[in-house]
C-alpha cells in the first residue's frame, strides 16, 4: 500500500465515476483500475459495489475513506508545522468560498495589509468544498448553507436573502410578492454545476415542488442580471448582485414558499490548529462579517 494507491483511492471514492477519476488523476483508466485492484488485493476486501461501469462505495469502503482522509489531512498539517518549526513558513492561505460579490474586496483588503501572505483562491459548493477541507487541502471555507459534519467547525457569518428577478414586460411583473411555485414554468438562467448559488436555488426550487428548466447555465454569476435584463429568462439571485436601480424596481420580486433565505458560514476543520496567517485571516473575517 502506498501513498499514490490511496490519493487515487480516494479521489475515485469522492466521484464514484472512474472515467472522471482517472481525467482529473492525470492516469489512464487502465492505470487506475489497476492501482485500486491492488489496494482491495492487499486488504482483502472490496471497496466499491460494482455494477458494470459503475462504481458505488459499499461500507467497508465509506469506513476506509474515513480514515484515508484523516490521514492526508494530518499529512498536511504536519506539514505546516514542521514549517513553522523550522522558520520557512511561507504565510500562504488556501481559501474556498461560494460566490459572493464581497470575497474579492474582502481578499484584496486583506492582502494589502498583510502583503507576505499569499492565497489560493477556490470557488465552489458544498459538495465539493467540504471534502477538500477534510482532505487538509482548504484552511477555510466560506460556506451555505451551514456545515454540519463531525469534525468541521461552523460560524454564522450572515444572511442573504434571494430575489426572483424577472424581464422587462413579464407576466409576474409589478407583483410585489410571489410564492416561488408560480415560476415553475419559466426558463431560468442559473449558473454552472459546482456553484453554491446554482445549489441553493435548485435546493429552493425543489422546496416549492419543481426543478427549473435551465435555458443558459453561466460561470459567472455578476451576468445573471443583465441575461434576464436581455429576456432570456428569470433567475433567483442575492440582492447583492442587483444595482439599486435592479433591486428597487418592481422587477424583483419579493419570494415566499419557501423564503430563499441562505445562511452564510465559515468552516474549518475543528481538530488540527490553523496556521497563523490562516488563523489571522480567520479573525478578519469573522470580524468583517459580525460587525
Amino acid at each position: 500500500m502506498d501513498f499514490l494507491q490511496l490519493r487515487y483511492f480516494q479521489r475515485l471514492a469522492q466521484l464514484e465515476h472512474m472515467t472522471k477519476a482517472a481525467n482529473e488523476l492525470h492516469v489512464s483508466q487502465p492505470s487506475l483500475s489497476q492501482s485500486l485492484a491492488r489496494l482491495e488485493d492487499e486488504l482483502g476486501f472490496p471497496l466499491f459495489a460494482r455494477n458494470g461501469r459503475v462504481i458505488r462505495l459499499n461500507d467497508s469502503g465509506k469506513a476506509f475513506l474515513v480514515r484515508v482522509d484523516r490521514l492526508f489531512a494530518e499529512l498536511e498539517a504536519g506539514k505546516r508545522e514542521a514549517a513553522q518549526l523550522a522558520g520557512v513558513d511561507r504565510a500562504s492561505v488556501s481559501f474556498g468560498a461560494i460566490h459572493l460579490e464581497s470575497v474579492p474586496g474582502l481578499l484584496g483588503a486583506y492582502m494589502a495589509d498583510h502583503p507576505h501572505t499569499s492565497f489560493s483562491l477556490h470557488y465552489g459548493c458544498n459538495r465539493t468544498m467540504v471534502p477538500a477541507l477534510q482532505r487538509g487541502e482548504l484552511d477555510l471555507f466560506i460556506s451555505s448553507p451551514l456545515v454540519e459534519k463531525e469534525g468541521l467547525i461552523t460560524v454564522p457569518l450572515y444572511e442573504e436573502r434571494l430575489v426572483l428577478y424577472v424581464p422587462h414586460g413579464h407576466r409576474l411583473a409589478n407583483q410585489r410578492k410571489v410564492a416561488l411555485r408560480e415560476a415553475a414554468s419559466e426558463a431560468f438562467i442559473g449558473l454552472q454545476e459546482g456553484s453554491g448559488l446554482r445549489e441553493a436555488s435548485d435546493d429552493f426550487c425543489g422546496r416549492a415542488g419543481f426543478a427549473p428548466h435551465l435555458s443558459l447555465e453561466i460561470a459567472d454569476p455578476t451576468r445573471l442580471a443583465e441575461l434576464v435584463d436581455a429576456g432570456i429568462g428569470v433567475a433567483l439571485i442575492p440582492g447583492t448582485l442587483l444595482s439599486d436601480a435592479q433591486l428597487n424596481s418592481p422587477r424583483a420580486l419579493d419570494v415566499y414558499d419557501p423564503e430563499p433565505i441562505r445562511r452564510i458560514g465559515l468552516t474549518w476543520v475543528g481538530s488540527q490548529p490553523l496556521s497563523p496567517a490562516a488563523e489571522s485571516f480567520r479573525q478578519r473575517l469573522i470580524t468583517h462579517f459580525t460587525a
